[in-house]
């Protein structure tokens, strides 16, 4: 009996028909045919017959407690209640696949929300990872125009959009440049960014996709996008540029919904070319080089240009020392980086140490280094220009030393001259 409780409901119904009807078939027929079947034998098929209704006594007693259980239920779904049983187990079966069905299109909602959800987390994580991957690099290269690109064209890896492109105020012409572009062919785009000047000057605030302006339909079509998004780049109050991101799939308002991830990288953007601009403004006022302590080029040349002026106001002598290292380059790829700051640390404590307190010196270029000799005539400055060749080449060893000289007004009257003549001295002395 035991076994039979695992076995499907078609198998026992099987079982007991073949118990109720087959075997007192059998013993019927051996009894007309004149077989005698003995007192054990009816006792076994008696019991045998027994047993099978006893099987069917079950499986119906199951299908009353089912209808029983779920008789409410069908009053509930249906107005007219079930003529019997049957038709009421066939109401119970179709609600109850009804609840399957509602079930399943349950999972499959909660399947695709999950999904929905799965795809925003992976992409606020990737915006994450982005800006904090711009902000290590800025941080190890201080380099801001380099991770401005490389934030725009992650914007673009982020919203999995056509392309966009970044413009940003030039701060001498004052004109929108192109910075980076992504996902954009168009060499003629500064000329259609400067031609909407006035819309983008205006443009305070994120300007979605609308037919009914003029200048966004005009970039619509020309970039071929079904939607198009501008933004604003700020720095303080002041309007610096905009981004700008466009895509061409067949569905529009695709991008409506990324504005704020477009803001967060324009914020992002604004932060580092501040920074650019700040560091542009330091560098305007530092005067000294910072590896060699020598005042650096833009000074020098300043400095030269009011000492030419003076000495020809004043009728004085003013010299000029250029000192090269020859070879820079191909010694720094041969002995790195910091042997080669080394040996330029070291020529320019030995080049400031002959010079007196009131002669300027500096390093013009790489490889360069300058002096300019205030109230020196020519026979000085030859002098000092001969103890510094000798200076430096006996205690530079390690790289080659080319020196040549000019003096005011003699060799030149403004800076440009001097600089020129000296340089054609140093290219004559290498031939």
């Amino acid at each position: 009996m035991a076994a039979l409780v695992n076995l499907k409901l078609k198998r026992k119904l099987f079982i007991a028909m073949a118990l109720t009807t087959i075997i007192p078939f059998l013993a019927v027929t051996c009894y007309f045919s004149g077989i005698e079947i003995s007192f054990l034998a009816v006792i076994a098929i008696l019991f045998l017959t027994s047993f099978g209704w006893v099987i069917i006594f079950n499986v119906f007693l199951g299908i009353i407690k089912v209808n029983d259980k779920y008789s409410s239920m069908i009053q509930k779904e249906k107005e007219h209640p079930a003529v019997d049983e049957v038709q009421n187990i066939e109401g119970i079966i179709n609600v109850m696949s009804d609840k399957v069905k509602t079930g399943l299109t349950y999972l499959k909602e909660y399947s695709n929300r999950t999904k929905e959800l799965n795809r925003e987390i992976s992409k606020k994580v990737l915006t994450l990872s982005t800006i904090l991957k711009a902000n290590e690099m800025f941080s190890e290269t201080n380099d801001s125009e380099k991770v401005v690109k490389i934030l725009v064209e992650g914007l673009k890896n982020v919203l999995n959009v056509h392309g966009c492109f970044l413009c940003l105020e030039n701060e001498d012409s004052h004109e929108m440049v192109v910075v980076k572009k992504v996902g954009i062919e168009d060499s003629d785009l500064d000329q259609k960014v400067e031609e909407d000047r006035l819309f983008f000057a205006r443009l305070v605030r994120t300007c979605l996709f609308d037919e009914s302006m003029k200048t966004i339909k005009n970039w619509k079509k020309e970039l071929n996008a079904t939607d198009i998004i501008f933004t604003p780049i700020t720095s303080g109050e002041k309007r610096i540029g905009f981004l700008c991101v466009f895509d061409n799939r067949d569905y529009a308002g695709y991008i409506c919904d990324e504005i704020e991830t477009v803001s967060l990288f324009a914020q992002n953007i604004a932060v580092m070319w501040d920074h650019k601009i700040l560091e542009l403004k330091i560098d305007s006022l530092e005067i000294t080089d910072s590896l060699t302590g020598l005042y650096n080029s833009k000074y020098m040349i300043q400095k030269l240009e009011e000492e030419t002026l003076r000495a020809q106001a004043c009728q004085r002598p003013c010299g000029f020392i250029l000192v090269k290292l020859e070879k820079y380059k191909e010694y720094q790829q041969l002995h790195g980086d910091l042997e080669t700051e080394r040996v330029l640390k070291k020529t320019a404590r030995l080049f400031k140490r002959i010079l007196s307190i009131t002669d300027i010196s500096g390093r013009m270029e790489t490889d360069k280094l300058a002096t300019i000799l205030i109230e020196k005539t020519k026979r000085e400055t030859v002098k000092l220009k001969t103890m510094i060749e000798n200076t430096l080449k006996s205690n530079v060893k390690e790289i080659e030393i080319s020196v040549s000289m000019a003096e005011v007004p003699i060799d030149g009257i403004n800076a440009q001259q001097i600089l020129n003549i000296v340089q054609e001295r140093l290219n004559q002395s290498e031939q």
